[in-house]
């Protein structure tokens, strides 16, 4: 009997849906929710979360007074519909636009009926940069015709983001990943196989693929991520500005031919999802050449570089 489980986030009550973990005496089988970062422009609203609307009340003089602070430009805060100051909590990735989960810290304009008191998802365009890390001012405006869905002013990091205060290190470079402690998220263990599993060699299924299609099968190999990143040119002080997303596969990374298995979930979404930086990149189950075994039926697809997959996978380890 599977006994599901959210997987671990940093703000889990408030954060958009990630994927969940089955776990039984077979395996762990993790499943991904729907992508709602790439695509048209409604397409990319996702689900986001949605704080309790705030009444309008007299605001309007404070927010001027906050307006005129040492965090906001003035120029840029006069077209926004809401101005903050916000942490950055996770970064979703995308492929037109890019989807970060940000958490307000202090509305300095509003001029919406949303309170903006939990985390809440902020696009921009995936070719301009994206929040930064540590705290900053954001400006605001409402995106895709969705209720609560928000980008950054003309979908630009360069006209939405000021007075950021990222992490640094001792030589005042903005902290990558990997020097600020490495993941945010532990990993998900995987448990051990039953002892009569048998699974076969990840190659022998490759082999025998095109009369093993359809069928359920058991299969050890090497467990590796791949991801692509964004690419600006990053500063000397801020050498680890590009984020990347990717996912975990079966085999070896690099090797042309039929050679690795994807690993989706029963909807084929991909299985495992990770995410970082140039530095690092955070898994959702280790995935660093480790040998484990997949339970799943072998499909055909599209992805490169095998144009196969183990769907409705379950992994163990031997």
């Amino acid at each position: 009997m599977k006994i599901w489980m959210l997987c671990a986030c940093l703000l889990s009550a408030c954060q958009p849906p990630r994927a969940t973990v089955a776990t039984s005496d077979a395996g762990v089988s993790m499943r991904a929710p729907q992508d709602g970062a790439s695509g048209g422009a409604q397409d990319d609203a996702g689900d986001a979360p949605s704080p309790a609307k705030g009444g309008g009340g007299d605001k309007a003089a404070s927010d001027a007074d906050k307006i005129g602070s040492a965090h906001v430009l003035a120029d840029r805060a006069a077209r926004a519909k809401v101005v903050i100051r916000a942490r950055l909590v996770s970064f979703e990735g995308g492929s037109k636009y890019v989807w970060q989960v940000v958490e307000p810290l202090e509305v300095i304009k509003n001029e919406t009926p949303f309170a903006f008191d939990a985390p809440f998802r902020v696009a921009n365009y995936s070719w301009d940069g994206s929040v930064p890390e540590g705290i900053s001012t954001l400006y605001l405006e409402p995106y895709g015709g969705g209720d609560n869905v928000w980008r950054l002013l003309d979908g630009s990091s360069s006209k939405g983001i000021s007075h950021a205060d990222a992490f640094k290190d001792a030589q005042g470079r903005v902290g990558c990943m990997a020097w600020r402690g490495g993941c945010l998220d532990k990993p998900q263990a995987l448990p051990r196989c039953d002892s009569s599993l048998k699974p076969a060699p990840m190659q022998e299924i490759l082999d025998n693929r095109d009369t093993l299609v359809g069928k359920p099968v058991a299969v050890v190999g090497p467990l590796n991520s791949g991801a692509g990143c964004t690419e600006m040119g990053c500063s000397d002080d801020n050498p680890c500005c590009n984020r990347c997303t990717g996912t975990a596969f079966l085999g070896q990374a690099g090797e042309r031919g039929y050679t690795s298995l994807q690993l989706h979930d029963a909807a084929g979404e991909p299985l495992i999802e990770c995410k970082g930086d140039e530095s690092l990149l955070c898994c959702e189950v280790e995935a660093k050449g480790q040998e484990v075994v997949v339970q799943g039926t072998l499909v055909h697809t599209k992805s490169y570089p095998s144009g196969y997959a183990l769907q409705d996978a379950v992994l163990c380890a031997p």
